[in-house]
C-alpha cells in the first residue's frame, strides 16, 4: 500500500472518529436537555400536588369545624355529667346514662366518621368498645371504670381539637396515603 492509500485511510478514520464524537456530543446534550426537562416536570408536579393538598386541607377543616361541635358537646356533656356524679354519688350513673351516651356517639360517629383523622378514628372506637364491654357486664359500672370512660371521652376531644387545627398540625405518612386524605396544615 502506498502512502496516499494511508493517509486516505487515516482521513477517513479521523472523518469517523470525529462524526462519532458529534453524534456522541448530541446524544450527551439530548440527555442533559431531558434531565433538565423531567427534573422541571418532577418539580412542576411536586408543587401541583402540595396545592392540591393545601386546598383539601383547608376545605376538610372547614367541614370539620362544620361537624365536630356537635359531637363535642356530646362528649364535654358526658364528661361533665359523670365527673358530677362520680364527686357527689357515683351510684346515680345508670346502664341507660352510658347507653344514651353511646347511642349519641354512634350516630356522631355514622355521620361525620369520614372525616376523622386517623387518630380520632381510632379513639372513637376505642372509646365505643369500652362503652359496649361496661354495658356487656353491669359489675363494670364502677367509679374506676367510669373515670377510665370520662378519660376516654377527654381523649377524642383532643383529637378533635387537632384535627381542626387548635394544637397545631402536621402532615404524616399515614394521613398522606390513598388511603387516608391529608388531614392536617403546618401552621
Amino acid at each position: 500500500m502506498g502512502l496516499e492509500v494511508v493517509i486516505g485511510l487515516l482521513g477517513i478514520l479521523v472523518g469517523l472518529v470525529g462524526g462519532l464524537a458529534t453524534i456522541g456530543g448530541q446524544v450527551y446534550t439530548g440527555k442533559l436537555t431531558y434531565r433538565s426537562k423531567s427534573e422541571q416536570i418532577k418539580l412542576q408536579s411536586q408543587e401541583i400536588r402540595l396545592q392540591m393538598k393545601q386546598q383539601i386541607s383547608v376545605m376538610l377543616i372547614g367541614k370539620r369545624l362544620e361537624a365536630y361541635p356537635r359531637l363535642y358537646e356530646v362528649l364535654s356533656d358526658f364528661i361533665k355529667q359523670t365527673n358530677m356524679l362520680m364527686a357527689f354519688n357515683p351510684d346515680q350513673i345508670t346502664e341507660s346514662d352510658i347507653e344514651n351516651f353511646l347511642e349519641k356517639i354512634r350516630v356522631s360517629d355514622t355521620q361525620i366518621s369520614l372525616l376523622f383523622s386517623s387518630q380520632t378514628g381510632r379513639q372513637m372506637r376505642d372509646l365505643q368498645n369500652f362503652l359496649i364491654n361496661i354495658l356487656h357486664d353491669p359489675k363494670n359500672l364502677i367509679p374506676s371504670t367510669l373515670r377510665e370512660a370520662g378519660e376516654k371521652a377527654r381523649e377524642l376531644e383532643k383529637s378533635l381539637r387537632s384535627d381542626i387545627g387548635i394544637y397545631g398540625m402536621r402532615f404524616t405518612e399515614d394521613e398522606i396515603s390513598p388511603e387516608y386524605p391529608p388531614l392536617t396544615i403546618e401552621w
